[in-house]
């Protein structure tokens, strides 16, 4: 083969491999395009009408349910802020003690219990689908206590996404908090009965356990089910201590018992061992 034809063939071969980089240049912008139309989608601001009175009992209530509902596990035991991750994506949990000056009351319900920006843009990793049904009562005592903050410097970062997160957002495995916010699922209603253990359930159980406390479809985490076979006593050491029945204490449930759990009062931890364990047999009824 002459010198001009094997020049004329790495020609050939030089085309096709910016041919294909360019494809793949453009399939790559392509997907960040698609992934940024994702981050910046509007959705419509919900009504809320948030009334917070600073008292004594508001204060003490609003300190007591920001250390059960696990705030501190994303914004940081004094509510700075702080990086959270899961999978590639990076999210910067508001530093709640520098909320801008024009961030009302109503944003900031409007934030927890629906997972939006005063803007209309999505939060991101925020659990807002385990709130949208806290109480009218105690959405007032968490803001009450965050009001009562000393206030510093405006501190913000914006969401980091790598690859892979941006890969998971357009599969549909990491949704906007305000798409979360608006599923369906919900945990078995047993009545006014047991009204107070499913809230809990809700508000403390579902993060991890599902909204519908059925656990996680990898069988990683258990759906709540099994509390059927615990006493109160040993339901009380699960959750004050994370030890389970046969005495092992999996990472999974002993952190957040010694951050949160152990800080139910009794009465709490009776509620929602009542609901748990009711539910868990009525469960097994229902499938028979």
């Amino acid at each position: 083969m002459g010198v001009s034809a094997l020049r004329g063939n790495w020609r050939k071969g030089a085309w096709a491999a910016a041919a294909a980089l360019a494809a793949l240049v453009c399939v790559a912008v392509a997907r960040y395009l698609e992934t940024e139309a994702l981050l910046e989608g509007h959705y419509p601001l919900r009504s809320v009408a948030p009334h917070a009175v600073e008292t004594k009992a508001t204060l003490a209530r609003g300190a007591h349910l920001i250390r059960i509902f696990g705030c501190a596990d994303c914004h940081g035991a004094d509510l700075r802020g702080r990086m959270v991750y899961r999978g590639g994506a990076g999210v910067f949990a508001s530093d709640l003690r520098a909320l801008p000056k024009d961030y009302s009351d109503e944003d900031f319900a409007r934030a927890v219990r629906f997972g939006l920006n005063p803007d209309g843009t999505s939060l991101w990793l925020m659990p807002s689908a385990s709130f949208v049904y806290l109480s009218g009562d105690d959405m007032d005592a968490i803001l009450a206590t965050v009001d009562s903050l000393p206030r510093d410097a405006q501190f913000l970062n914006r969401p980091r996404f790598a690859g892979s997160a941006r890969q998971d957002i357009r599969a549909g495995t990491i949704v906007p908090a305000a798409v979360d916010a608006l599923s369906d699922e919900s945990s078995m209603d047993l009545g006014p009965r047991w009204s107070g253990g499913r809230y809990l359930a809700r508000t403390s159980c579902s993060e991890c356990h599902g909204l519908d406390l059925a656990g996680s479809d990898d069988g990683r985490v258990p759906g709540l089910d099994g509390v059927k076979r615990y006493s109160l006593r040993q339901f009380f050491a699960l959750v004050h201590d994370g030890r389970l029945r046969d005495g092992r204490y999996p990472p999974g449930m002993t952190a957040p018992a010694h951050a949160r759990f152990r800080y139910f009062a009794d009465y709490e931890t009776m509620a929602l061992y009542d609901y748990l364990w009711t539910r868990g047999w009525m469960s097994e009824v229902t499938l028979r």
